[in-house]
């Protein structure tokens, strides 16, 4: 997987990250640059005595994908169409990640996680997400989660 730096050609639009500072690092960035997201599947679940988010997985517009933290248990997923955008997207977090959600240019919603953390909207950029990074565990969950968009054109 490349990182920041690799696809810095493309002035990536990053927010974040949010959330607190445990576990070990972790990046779902492509491999090529002008790649988008196709789908997000979201872990979540139970964790400490709170319900956040366990795990990420993302595929790419050209195939690829790669996960992150804790793939067990209850998930939601979301596809996006040909040209989709996200435009909007809440992260709320404190020590954990405890929701992801968004909305998208076409009506599409996505929510996962619970109700818990504080809430902070992520800068989408041109509303083409390209990936994420952030910190968790395999057996945890994720403990903090920065966005990586398209720049506005």
């Amino acid at each position: 997987m490349s990182s920041p730096a690799d696809l810095a050609g493309e002035n990536l639009v990053k927010s974040g990250p949010f959330g607190g500072r445990g576990g070990d690092p972790w990046q779902l960035l492509p491999d090529k640059p002008g790649q988008t997201l196709q789908s997000i599947q979201v872990w979540e679940g139970n964790y400490d005595q709170y319900y956040v988010v366990r795990g990420i997985k993302v595929v790419w517009s050209d195939g690829s994908s790669a996960s992150a933290c804790n793939q067990k248990g209850a998930s939601k997923s979301y596809d996006f169409e040909e040209g989709e955008k996200i435009s909007s997207m809440r992260i709320r977090a404190y020590g954990y990640v405890d929701n992801i959600s968004f909305e998208t240019d076409k009506g599409g919603k996505f929510d996962a996680g619970g109700p818990g953390g504080d809430p902070d909207w992520a800068d989408v950029g041109n509303g083409e997400i390209v990936g994420f990074a952030g910190r968790g565990t395999p057996h945890g969950c994720v403990d903090n989660l920065a966005t990586y968009y398209n720049p506005q054109s």
